[in-house]
Order: C-alpha cells, then structure tokens, then sequence
C-alpha cells in the first residue's frame, strides 16, 4: 500500500476514535500532518488553531474519505468546496467529505462570458475538475481562524508536469465591477466612447487590461509536484500581459507580499534554475513570478517563447527559466501555462548577486525600475548613440565602458536567427538593466547596461503558414533599415571594425552551436514530447473556434504546429551565412574547423564565444575566412594542456585560425 494512503487511514481511524471536535492535545498522527502542512499556524490571538485536515492536498487515482479536526476546545470547523473565503455561516463541518473525480459534473467558471473581445470561447465537452476545501475554525463568540486550503484531483493524471490550484473568491476574477479576468464595466465604458469605433480587438480595454495595486487579487497558490509532494503559499494575483490580455486564456502574475504571509516565495519554483554568478547555486527565492499563456503563441505551438529562452540560456543575455504546469481556478480546468520568471529589480538582485535598490530597469525606452533620475542616464545614452561616430576608435572604447556589448550582440543576434518579427524593427519587447553605482567586487554591478531576452514567441515561422513559413526572411537586412533603439545601435556600432568582427563571429558561432539544427531538434522533442498529451485539453477548453471547427483531431493540428517550428529549425541556419556575405560584404570564402580532444574528461575547447561544447566526439563549425576565430584550451580540474595537434600546433592555450581552407584540430590534455 502507498505510504501515503497508510498515512491517511491511520489519521481518519484516529478522528474516528478521537472525536470531530477539539482535545487538549493532538494525537501523533496529527502531530505529523501539522509539522508537514506549511498552513498550520497559530492566528494572532495565539488561542484559536486552524482546522487540521487528514490529508494533503494531491492527485489521487481513487476515491478518498476526507475528516477535517480542531484542536480548539467548544469550537467548530466550518467550510466550502468551491475557492470561496469560508465564514461562520458557511456548512458545518459534521461528517466525512467524499473526495471523487468530478470532471462530470457541469462546467461552471468555464461558462462566464464577458471575458474576451475576440468573441467568447465556451467549451464544448466537460472538462477536468477538482476539489478545493477551505476551512476555519469558529469559536463561541464567533472568531475565526486563518483559512486552511487543500486541493484534491481524483483519478486525473498529468504525468510528469505539476498541477497547480488557484483558488479565490470568485468576485475576484468574474464581477462586473471588481473582477480582474473579465471584459467588464470598464469594457462598456470604454466602447462607449465614440474615439475607439475603429480600434482593433488587441487594443481593447477592460477590466481585464487595468494594471496597479487596486487590480490586484488575493489567491491561494498551490503547487502539486508530479511525485506528490506539495507547496502552498497565500500570494496576490494581477492579469498581465499586452495584447495577449484579451485572450480567453489570460496570463497571471503572482506577487508574495507580507500582507498576504510571507514577503517572498521561498520554493524551487522550476527545477534547475540556476544564479548567473554560481551555476551551482539553484534559485528558490522568488518576489515575483509568471504563469504565461504563450502570448502570440497561444492558440499554435504554446511554448516558443520557453524554446528560444533556453535555446540561448547559456549566453550573455538574461533570460527567463520555465516550465509547463496545468493550472485549475477553483477546481475547474483552466489549461496549460508556463511558469516563468518575472523580470523585476528582484530578478537582477537574485541572478547576479547584486543589491536590488541599485538596478536600473529600462523597459521599451522607459523606466520600469529605478528612480526618477535614471531616466536621464537612459536617455543620455541614446541620445549620445545616436549622434556619435562609432568608426573613431575613441568613441567605440567609451562605448565598451557604458555597456556590455557581447550581451547587445546575443540578444539581436537571436532576433535576427530566430526571425523575430515582434521586436527586429519595431521598439517592442526589450529591455535593459544596469547598476546604479559602481561595485568592483562585482563584475555585472560594473554600470554597463545589459539586455534581456523576453516574449520571443513572434518568431520560428509563428503566423507564416501560408507563405510556406519565413526561414529565408532576412532579418539582418531588415535590421538595418529600421529606425527602433536596437536596430539603430546595430547600424551604428557596425560601423566600427572590431564590433562588425565580433558581431559577424558570433552569429556564426550561434549557428554553429546554439541553433544547429541537431541542437535545436533535439530541444524541440524534448517540448513536444512534455507538451502534446495535455494539447486536446487545452484546446477543448480554450478553442479557439476555427481550431474546434476545423482542426479536429486536435492531435493533428498540434503536430502541425510543431513540424512547423521543426521546418524552421531545419531551413533557416543555411540562410545566415548569405544574410552576412550580402549585408556586410563579406567575402564568398567559407570553410569548415573539424574540432577534436585527446580526452573529453581532461578538457574542453571554447570557440569564439561557444562554451560547453560536446567534444565527446568531433565538433563542426563553418566560418568565413574575413575575421580569424579563436580557440581556447580549457583543461579541466587536475588536467594540463599539453598542446595542439592536426592542422595547427603550438603549446599555448589560445590558438588563433583564418579559415581559408577546411582544417581539423586536437586540443590535447594529460
């Protein structure tokens, strides 16, 4: 028998024997689901305990028998089933609630209309439910206890992504007046007025779209890991987003405030994500975080934007970790989200260790975090981009000094290989961060500004089926025409020789790592495999129409998406080498560096910018001769460098090539 079914027959066996109401003491077993229930705790009189449930909030395969108990002497234990706040009026705990599958009971939330401007999607079949109980303890004269809650799903399983439970008020997300999820009294003010007759449906405004504190919601947040340990955490909840907004599915961001419980989030939120300044170190504290509905990418492949994050992970760009969770609101179905990191002064300080009162965050030209003042540092920057020759050697070292200039050339060297239409031209979707001051002890706390890489999803082919997807659209081309702060930085520091060969360097050195096709092939089964079992679902809940209406079996459709991305993937790293030749005058010569080591575990070898190669076997990368390439020997911990062999030799580390003929190298290690 599971451990944790033993568990929970031995504490219903108990409450049998004990009694529904309070005693002086718990007995063990109670003892026990006290100490792993992160919501038992005293209230501020220090006298009226939370009820104690006799089992955890999971997924169980079947029926269970659930007893709730108070240790409080003459008081009573009062509850509710749907996500509402429990008060004295509500049902009196008295006998055992039967926990079932309910997924065929009538949809509910999924049936409120007034929620998006593109037209109300209501599902057509039933969709999956839970159970939420929340309960308080009631005393004599009427006082209550904090709420506990526990989420229960019968007999549904989600294999190897996490569940998560959102439960509030339902006022909260759904009135007219106040709800945060819906179209609304704002909606019928703002189409009223006669100035947004020619608007488009993304331009909408509802109460949906209101941002600030006021439009803020209390939550219960609970994560139900897929080997069925738990997390749970009282947090605030506000719809985010641009024009993904309007969509049926919206995205939500959650915030930990102290008014809520805790001040931060103290959980391993996504697995693996790691400190940019100790790889070692996992993040586990969060002030923010996301639960994204694959904005642009919504109704298609739904991850693209977590592809492309991890994609280029590795380089000098921040980027924001995620993974899929399924998310019900109040125990009803609610989809597939991503939960992602939030970009905030708290990001910057966890990342990279520095003080979060120091950042610095521009956001599409205008300050996100930071103090007034910062503004002008941003705008002299640009201003000073903008008017200055960057061919003057001078000019371009000053230029070094006021921002990281690998980081600039990562971010837009991604935009231009992933075809990102979203933010190649247009002053949309980036930002920059910097310290305020000046720490030595910290290399990122230098006050150089620095890019992060967020909402890529308008990219790998997204909307462009019908023109047989746009893997050849040449997006360097495009660049250096377009007028946005990025596009203009590019043609301006292009101007400068050693930026052209470090630019040029490393968008062949992304095509010859991060985004060769065995890479990004690789990365994109591992996300259709996590992703494609819980699609139909999804779309079954979310549609859109024309995917309900003509795009059944749903299986299909979404293989569709995904051979789309994979159709990218395959096509568009041959096209970068003529978006460099014809857009920088670089000469036809191109040649292929065949990469060994005598001993994979003695060492590694770094190429230009490429760290963390597989040299397991041999390693390829195709250059053209213009700009000669760099090889570093890394010997690893214990390990010499004792030389190269092959086509190039020498004792000393750094190896400098011009490729004007096909070479293969050995980097040798004892």
């Amino acid at each position: 028998m599971h451990h944790k079914n033993l568990r929970n027959m031995l504490i219903a066996l108990t409450i049998l024997t004990a009694g529904l109401t309070a005693v002086n003491g718990l007995t063990d077993p109670f003892r026990q689901a006290e100490r792993k229930t992160a919501s038992v705790q005293l209230n501020r009189t220090d006298e009226l305990r939370v009820p104690l449930f006799s089992i955890e909030s999971g997924c169980y395969q079947t029926e269970q028998k659930l007893m709730i108990q108070t240790e409080t002497r003459d008081s009573t234990v009062h509850y509710t089933l749907d996500g509402s706040t429990p008060t004295p009026q509500s049902p009196e705990f008295t006998q055992a609630i039967m926990l079932k599958d309910r997924s065929g009971e009538p949809n509910t939330l999924s049936e409120i209309g007034d929620i998006s401007p593109n037209g109300n999607f209501v599902p057509e079949d039933l969709v999956d439910k839970g159970t939420v109980v929340k309960a308080i303890t009631v005393d004599r004269e009427g006082n209550c206890s904090e709420v506990v809650t526990h989420s229960y799903f019968i007999g549904l399983d989600y294999g190897d992504i996490p569940v998560i439970s959102l439960s509030t008020d339902q006022e909260n997300l759904f009135d007219d007046a106040t709800g945060i999820y819906r179209m609304g009294d704002t909606y019928k003010a703002w189409k009223q007025d006669p100035a947004n007759a020619s608007a488009e449906v993304w331009e909408a405004e509802g109460n949906f779209s209101q941002k600030g504190r006021e439009w803020e919601r209390p939550v219960c947040f609970e994560l139900i890991e897929p080997e069925g340990s738990t997390f749970t955490q009282q947090l605030g909840m506000r719809i985010m987003g641009a024009a993904s907004r309007t969509y049926t599915q919206k995205s939500f961001r959650l915030y930990a405030r102290e008014e809520y419980g805790e001040k931060k989030l103290h959980y391993s939120l996504i697995p693996g994500n790691c400190k940019e300044t100790d790889k070692a170190a996992t993040v586990d504290t969060y002030k923010t975080f996301l639960l994204r509905n694959g904005g642009n990418d919504l109704d298609y492949a739904k991850f693209r934007d977590n592809l492309i994050q991890q994609l280029f992970a590795d380089r000098d760009i921040a980027t924001q970790s995620a993974r899929p969770a399924i998310v019900f609101i109040n125990g009803e179905y609610w989809g597939v989200y991503a939960i992602q990191e939030d970009y905030s002064e708290h990001f910057i300080a966890e990342h990279y260790d520095v003080d979060k009162d120091q950042v610095i965050l521009i956001k599409r030209g205008e300050l996100e975090e930071g103090l007034e003042e910062d503004n002008q540092l941003y705008t002299a920057f640009s201003t000073w981009i903008r008017n200055t020759d960057f061919s003057d050697p001078d000019s371009y070292t000053a230029l070094c000094e006021q921002m990281d200039v690998q980081s600039f050339i990562d971010e837009y060297c991604v935009t231009i290989l992933t075809a990102g239409e979203d933010s190649l031209t247009e002053d949309n979707n980036w930002r920059i961060w910097r310290t305020r001051d000046k720490d030595a002890s910290n290399p990122y706390a230098d006050g150089k500004w620095r890019w992060m890489l967020y909402d890529t999803e308008y990219s790998l082919g997204l909307y462009a089926g019908e023109k047989n997807g746009n893997f050849a659209l040449d997006t360097l081309a495009a660049a250096l025409k377009a007028d946005s702060f990025n596009a203009v930085l590019l043609q301006k520091l292009l101007e400068n020789d050693a930026f052209r060969a470090q630019f040029a360097l490393t968008l062949q050195d992304l095509v010859n790592g991060n985004f060769s096709s065995a890479h990004t092939t690789a990365l994109l089964d591992q996300y259709e495999a996590l992703y494609a079992p819980h699609m139909p679902a999804q779309f079954n809940r979310f549609g859109p129409d024309w995917v309900v209406q003509w795009m059944k079996p749903y299986e299909n459709y979404y293989a569709d998406q995904v051979n789309e991305i994979r159709k990218f993937f395959k096509l568009r790293p041959s096209q970068i080498p003529d978006f460099l030749q014809n857009n920088l005058n670089l000469s036809p010569e191109r040649e292929t560096l065949t990469l060994t080591v005598n001993d994979a575990a003695l060492g590694t070898v770094e190429v230009n910018t490429l760290r963390n190669l597989d040299l397991s076997g041999s390693w390829c990368g195709t250059y053209f001769a213009d700009f000669p390439i760099t090889l570093t020997a890394v010997p690893a911990q214990g390990s010499t460098f004792t030389g190269w062999s092959g086509d190039a030799s020498g004792t000393e580390p750094v190896l400098t090539l011009t490729m004007k003929q096909a070479m293969h190298v050995q980097a040798n290690f004892s």
